[in-house]
C-alpha cells in the first residue's frame, strides 16, 4: 500500500485498515477534491481482498454513470485491471477474484433492485444523493458476519436523513465518520486549490469547500445580488458576434403562464463545448389570458377562477420573439417549452407550420433535478463562463430576488413573487437540456 501517493489524514486511514479498526458502517464525508473518494477505494479494494472468494459485494451511487465516472473508472487505475474488471451493461464485475454487483440509488423504487440479496460488503457513493430508503435497505442486506458498508459524499443540509440519522449518532451506532476538507489534500497544486475555491459562494462554498453541512437560505444567488454589474454584458458587437458565431447555438426556454404566472421566453447563447453561455434576450407576455382580471368582480374569489390562457397571444408573441433573434443574431437552433404543457407546445408548432416558420425544433424540455439547477448557475457565475445581456431586465431581477424554499431544501422558493419563478424557470429551460454536457458536477 505505500506506493500509493497519500496525504497524512489518508495515511491515519489505511492504518484504521491495517489495525483492523473498521466499523460495521465508515463514511468519508467533505469538500470536493478533498481526496476521500481516493483513499476510501483504496481502503475498499483491499478490505475486500481480505474477505472470502464465495462472498457477494455491492457497489452503487446515484446513478450507474455517475458510480462508473467517480469510482469505477478510478479503481482500475489504482489497482489495475488483472485485480478489478467490470461492465457497466450487465452490472457485474470483479474485485480480487470476488463477485461485484453495481446499482443505481436515485429513487425510492431503487430498494426493490437489492432485496434478497445477502452481502458481505457494500460501497456507495454520493450518498446524500442517493435514496433513504435504497440506504437502509442496503444496511439489512449487510447481514454476513464481519459485513461492512464504506460510502463517501458531500455536504447537505443539517436536516439531511444522513446528518441526522448516523452522522450525528455516531456514540450509539457502530460507525466510524470522518471529515474531509480541501485543505487536507496536500497533494494538490495551491494554484489549483486557489481557482477551486472561487468557482464556488454560498451554500456551495460551506458545503464543497469548507465541508459543512449548512442550511440553505437567503438569495440563491447573493453574489449576482451584491454585484450584478459583474456578471452583466452590454448588447452590443462584441455581444452579436459571439451569438453569431458558428461555435455556439442559439436555445429559446419557453414557460408557459397560467392561474396567475406568466409566459416568458429566453434567449441563450451556448458555446458548442457547453463552456460558456449568454443569455441574450427575454420577454413577458403581458397578457396571457383571454380577458382582463382588473375588472372582474371583487366579491369573487380570483384564486377560484378557471383562468383561461390566450393561446393565439402566445403564439403571436413567441413567433414575433423569435423573428427578432434571427434578425439580430442569424438563426434560432432549438426552442425549449416546458414539458408539462404538452396541448401549448402543439399549440405553437401548428402556428409555426402555419405561418411558414420551421417548428421541427419546437420541443418539449427534459428536465433535470430541481436542485441541480441552481448549483450549476452559481458555478457558471463564479467562474465568469455566464454573462446576461444588461438588456434583459427582468431575468437580471429575478435572479436577483430568488430566494431559498425554507421548507424544501436546495430548491428555490416556488412562490412565484412578481413572476421571479416564471422567468427564471424559462432561463433554465433554455440550457438544461444540455445540463450533462456542462461542468458543474462536484
Amino acid at each position: 500500500m505505500d506506493i500509493f501517493e497519500m496525504t497524512e489524514k489518508q495515511k491515519t486511514y489505511i492504518k484504521r485498515l491495517k489495525e483492523n479498526k473498521f466499523k460495521r458502517i465508515n463514511i468519508l464525508y467533505g469538500s470536493v477534491r478533498s481526496g476521500k473518494t481516493y483513499i476510501s477505494l483504496i481502503g475498499w479494494a483491499f478490505w475486500v481482498a481480505t474477505m472470502p472468494k464465495s462472498g457477494k459485494f455491492l457497489m452503487c451511487g446515484k446513478t450507474l454513470k455517475s458510480l462508473e465516472q467517480n469510482c469505477l473508472d478510478t479503481l482500475v487505475d489504482l489497482i489495475g485491471e488483472e485485480h478489478f474488471s467490470y461492465s457497466i451493461t450487465t452490472k457485474r464485475g470483479e474485485l480480487f477474484g470476488r463477485k461485484l454487483y453495481f446499482e443505481g440509488a436515485n429513487d425510492s423504487t431503487s430498494e426493490q433492485k437489492i432485496r434478497g440479496l445477502t452481502l458481505y460488503g457494500a460501497y456507495m457513493d454520493e450518498i446524500t444523493l442517493t435514496d433513504e430508503g435504497f440506504f437502509k435497505m442496503l444496511l439489512s442486506r449487510l447481514s454476513k458476519p464481519n459485513a461492512k458498508f464504506f460510502g463517501t459524499t458531500n455536504p447537505d443540509s443539517p436536516n439531511h436523513w444522513l446528518k441526522t440519522d448516523f452522522l450525528d449518532r455516531a456514540n450509539d451506532l457502530d460507525i466510524f465518520v470522518d471529515k474531509y476538507t480541501i485543505d487536507d489534500n496536500t497533494t494538490l497544486n495551491p494554484d489549483f486549490v486557489s481557482s477551486l475555491k472561487k468557482e464556488y459562494s454560498g451554500i456551495y462554498y460551506d458545503r464543497f469547500i469548507l465541508g459543512n453541512f449548512v442550511r440553505a437560505e437567503g438569495l440563491v444567488f447573493p453574489q449576482f445580488a451584491n454585484e450584478t454589474y459583474k456578471y452583466l454584458i452590454e448588447p452590443q458587437s462584441a455581444l452579436i458576434r459571439v451569438a453569431k458565431s458558428p461555435e455556439y447555438k442559439i436555445v429559446l426556454g419557453v414557460d408557459f403562464g397560467g392561474n396567475k404566472s406568466k409566459t416568458c421566453f429566453i434567449a441563450t447563447a451556448l458555446s458548442t463545448d457547453y463552456k460558456y453561455m449568454y443569455v441574450l434576450q427575454n420577454h413577458m407576455v403581458q397578457s396571457d389570458y383571454g380577458f382582463n382580471t382588473d375588472n372582474i368582480n371583487s366579491d369573487i374569489n380570483q384564486d377560484d377562477l378557471n383562468y383561461s390562457i390566450d393561446t393565439t397571444k402566445i403564439c403571436v408573441d413567441l413567433y414575433k420573439f423569435v423573428e427578432k433573434i434571427v434578425n439580430e443574431y442569424g438563426t434560432v437552433d432549438y426552442i425549449f417549452c416546458d414539458s408539462a404543457s404538452p396541448t401549448m407546445i402543439n399549440s405553437v408548432r401548428a402556428y409555426f407550420r402555419d405561418n411558414g416558420k420551421r417548428y421541427s425544433n419546437i420541443l418539449p424540455v427534459t428536465k433535470n433535478p430541481v436542485a441541480d439547477r441552481p448549483k450549476a448557475i452559481d458555478k457558471l457565475f463564479n467562474t465568469g463562463r455566464l454573462k446576461v445581456s444588461s438588456d434583459c431586465d427582468i431575468l437580471i431581477t429575478a435572479l436577483k430576488d430568488l430566494v431559498w424554499d425554507k421548507r424544501r431544501e436546495n430548491i428555490p422558493e416556488d412562490l412565484n413573487i412578481h413572476n421571479v419563478n416564471d422567468i427564471y424557470d424559462a432561463f433554465c429551460y433554455s440550457w438544461i437540456e444540455f445540463a450533462h454536457r456542462i461542468d458543474y458536477i462536484v
